[in-house]
């Protein structure tokens, strides 16, 4: 905004005195022939604007005398609105007497723009207006600082400006000079830094612990008979697998469980087992194609505790008694989706070791008389999936198969678990088998067995 109004009575003073100005630079003998300079303007309308200010000159010639010897000896003091951008004409036009003079005695309609107000170009109109007329008022105010008949670079020493100017902003100092050099005194003292490089762990371990409890409790005089007994189980499940994202593939993984049961009939024992097992499976892969492995497999298993039957003293089983270990090669099929994940083992190689410490159990697990051990080649098939049925149940299984091509083992083990919530679980393991190596003491008696177990109790994942 201007610091004071466009129009004022100073201001129109000023123009008058540039008015006089030109006008005393008129021939004497004009100013003797008013009257008919007046009519010589009616006959030329060309002439109608120069006619105009010689009468205006001859009519107010004192005062404008006195106006001029007023301002005679004023100097600019920096007080007024030079500093205003609508002076920006002043220092881009390429003469600075034309925008202002140009206009202010264009025959145009006072030399304004004609632009509708409603055009998009009406405020650079007015704009361009308004610093005419500013112009033209600091011309009037201080002509002998105008430079008004020359070219823009007309007498200027634009080369000597430009040394100037690039003397004056060159840096005399550079930014690195202006820091200080610490002394070796004032440098704080740093450690020697430890670089640690960790290599990728490509191990992968998980586990999972879990201790089941029954209790069945039936008066003497139930109707439907029975007796009570305790019941308790552990299962425990630790894996460690390595796979280095490329070829090579090494699975670990241990299996152990036992239970006890104990039984007010049972006179001969406080408790017997009822689940028993240590289980070792080693598995190492060589990546083939997509889901495929070639791989060599070793799976091992014994039991923690001799194993008895009710009211009956003899020892069925032992530790290492029987002692089984597969050695297969083959090819590994692995799936993992989602909710679903399997990995079947087909071994057209496999070697079968049994081993039985006890003497008094050789014959009985299958063994010739004297002999502790017996091989056995055949092939194998392995297969072991997971399923998440629903948020809280899942089921898993392990199908075994084994055969010499005289005798045929299949074992098939299903684990369903039902989770209650963070650490309380319930679990139904159903255990079908058949083995046709057995002797079986009558003729009706089957090869196949079957074994089932539920508990309820805590369970944590590791």
């Amino acid at each position: 905004m201007f610091s004071k109004p466009f129009f004022s009575p100073r201001k129109f003073c000023l123009l008058i005195i540039y008015i006089y100005c030109i006008a005393a630079a008129l021939p004497a003998s004009a100013q003797h022939h008013y009257y008919g300079v007046r009519h010589a303007a009616k006959k030329d309308p060309a002439a109608n604007n120069i006619a105009g200010i010689r009468v205006l000159s001859l009519r107010y010639a004192d005062s404008l005398a006195r106006l001029k010897q007023q301002f005679e000896h004023w100097r600019y003091n920096g007080a007024d609105t030079l500093a205003n951008p609508y002076y920006f004409p002043v220092f881009i036009s390429g003469n600075l007497q034309s925008l202002p003079s140009d206009r202010a005695f264009s025959l145009n309609r006072n030399g304004s723009f004609e632009v509708d107000d409603a055009s998009i170009m009406a405020p650079v109109a007015n704009r361009l207006n308004a610093s005419a007329q500013l112009l033209t008022e600091a011309y009037v105010t201080a002509p002998w600082l105008m430079q008004t008949d020359i070219a823009p670079t007309e007498g200027i020493d634009t080369e000597a400006i430009g040394k100037k100017l690039k003397n004056e902003t060159a840096p005399k100092l550079k930014l690195t000079e202006h820091m200080q050099t610490p002394d070796e005194d004032d440098k704080p003292a740093v450690a020697d830094a430890d670089i640690v490089i960790k290599k990728p762990n490509f191990w992968t371990l998980k586990s999972n612990v879990s201790l089941q409890f029954t209790q069945y409790h039936v008066s003497e005089n139930w109707y439907k008979g029975g007796e009570k007994n305790y019941t308790m189980l552990a299962n425990a499940v630790f894996e460690a697998n390595f796979d280095n994202k490329r070829k090579l593939q090494f699975d670990n993984k241990l299996e152990m469980k036992l239970g006890f049961q104990t039984s007010e009939s049972d006179e001969e024992h406080k408790f017997k087992t009822t689940a028993d097992q240590i289980r070792l499976t080693n598995q190492l892969g060589l990546k083939a194609i997509k889901n495929w492995s070639y791989t060599l497999s070793l799976q091992s298993w014994t039991q923690f505790y001799q194993g008895y039957k009710k009211n009956d003293t003899k020892v069925y089983s032992d530790f290492m008694s029987p002692f089984e270990s597969l050695l297969s090669l083959g090819m590994t099929y692995k799936v993992n989706l989602k909710r679903f994940t399997a990995t079947a083992s087909i071994n057209p190689i496999a070697v079968h070791l049994k081993y039985v410490d006890r003497p008094s159990l050789i014959t009985s697990m299958g063994l010739d008389e004297g002999k502790h051990s017996k091989w056995e080649y055949g092939s194998n098939i392995t297969a072991t999936f997971k399923w998440d049925v629903i948020k809280n149940i899942s089921w898993e299984a392990r199908i075994y198969w084994f055969s010499d091509y005289k005798n045929t083992l299949i074992e098939w083990e299903n684990t369903f678990n039902f989770k209650v919530n963070r650490f309380l679980s319930a679990k139904v393991f159903l255990y079908p088998r058949f083995d046709d190596s057995v002797e079986r003491k009558e003729p009706e008696d089957s090869f196949f067995q079957f074994n089932e177990i539920f508990s309820l109790g805590l369970d944590f994942n590791f």
